[in-house]
């Protein structure tokens, strides 16, 4: 194992033992941080900068097996909600829903297996642009010497280093756009060339043209401008738009890839990251209109001017993932809910933070009473209903 770089000097069939110090390391941070009197705000600042920093070297090079992440993402999860020894605690929110950004609801967690494959699309990108590199040179003639690299296959006999960039190819062919120039590469109907994610492609009906027809066939040539009418006739009206938005060069310019998620057109694992999360929350959940209103809560509290622990606490309420009665007794754990304060209804979220006389008393007391006056008739869960 090379302990400066982090990486194992030859990777077998096991791939699990082959990474296995990376679990060590990880696990020796956490060991040592385990008997420390700490938040759970504090836990969170320690598992994204130091824990989940660990494997990032290793997941630039190679897919870690699932089974490892797993792993990781276990220790993290349970020395986030205050595991000690071989006591267990309660994990009242799944690890997936504590890697959706804050925004979304979650703790911003990194989902170990999506972001190794953003970093290792990294290297695919790498891959299509710096083609006077040696890293290029060595793998295109050994693996695509006469094709590109997206048409590249991974054959048996491939290293593990390439298997494991060929694997995060899928995230290039999600986030990759045509950039239009004066080339005739860009099929009309066919390929990814409009600024409207996540598709990027046409969806009107190919009717009066060929659909094998390129973009280059809606450009002038003298005046380097798109042929209006041709455009308009073609069209549906919001696509019309879309393309004669799109800025066309006054010179004769190759058509390029470029990466869609970013400003500039060029690839970063940050954006890679984030549309994998996206495209994920999308399949299971579906489009929500509610999403906005939601996201306006949830910065709300995380731009609170108050310590982090009592953001957290805040979330934690509106989650309804407090240690509640009525919660530990759906979980079987207690079997009476009652209040034991006001003894008059079932010791729920909102019960205790809103609705309980007892609590009621303690918000009069305080300065927030005006504030807290215009809450009792709402509901913390309702955030995440």
């Amino acid at each position: 194992y090379e302990k400066y770089l982090g990486l194992p000097s030859i990777v077998g069939r096991n791939k699990k033992a082959a990474f296995a110090p990376i679990i060590e390391r990880v696990w020796s941070k956490l060991k040592g941080w385990k008997e420390k009197m700490m938040s759970q705000a504090g836990k969170e600042i320690l598992i994204k900068v130091m824990a989940q920093a660990i494997p990032t070297y290793a997941m630039g090079c190679f897919l870690l097996p699932k089974g490892l992440l797993k792993d990781l993402e276990g220790m993290m999860s349970r020395f986030w909600w205050g595991q000690k020894m071989q006591e267990r605690k309660v994990h009242w929110l799944s690890w997936s829903k504590l890697c959706m950004p804050k925004l979304m609801g979650g703790i911003g967690f990194r989902e170990l297996h999506s972001f190794n494959l953003a970093m290792l699309a990294k290297q695919g990108w790498r891959l299509m642009k710096n083609t006077h590199s040696l890293f290029y040179r060595v793998y295109k003639s050994k693996y695509f010497p006469n094709i590109s690299f997206l048409d590249a296959p991974s054959p048996n006999s491939g290293s593990f280093a390439w298997k494991s960039i060929v694997a995060a190819r899928s995230v290039l062919d999600s986030g990759l756009r045509w950039w239009v120039g004066t080339r005739n590469k860009i099929r009309i109907w066919q390929d990814r060339w409009l600024p409207t994610p996540p598709s990027f492609k046409v969806v009107t009906p190919c009717s009066t043209m060929s659909t094998m027809a390129t973009v280059d066939n809606l450009i002038d040539p003298i005046t380097r401008s798109w042929h209006v009418s041709m455009i308009d006739h073609v069209f549906l009206l919001y696509e019309v738009e879309v393309i004669k938005s799109i800025p066309l060069s006054n010179r004769v310019v190759q058509d390029i890839q470029i990466w869609a998620y970013t400003n500039t057109g060029e690839y970063s694992v940050k954006s890679a990251y984030k549309m994998i999360q996206t495209q994920q929350l999308r399949s299971s959940h579906g489009q929500s209109s509610n999403y906005s209103q939601c996201n306006k809560i949830w910065k709300a509290i995380w731009a609170a001017k108050v310590c982090n622990k009592i953001k957290t606490f805040i979330w934690r309420a509106c989650r309804d993932i407090l240690p509640t009665k009525a919660n530990l007794a759906r979980r079987k754990i207690l079997f009476d809910a009652g209040c034991e304060c006001c003894k008059d209804g079932v010791e729920s979220t909102n019960h205790i933070l809103l609705s309980c006389t007892y609590s009621n008393m303690v918000w009069k007391s305080t300065c927030l009473r005006g504030t807290m006056s215009h809450c009792t008739n709402l509901s913390f869960v309702d955030v995440v209903d």
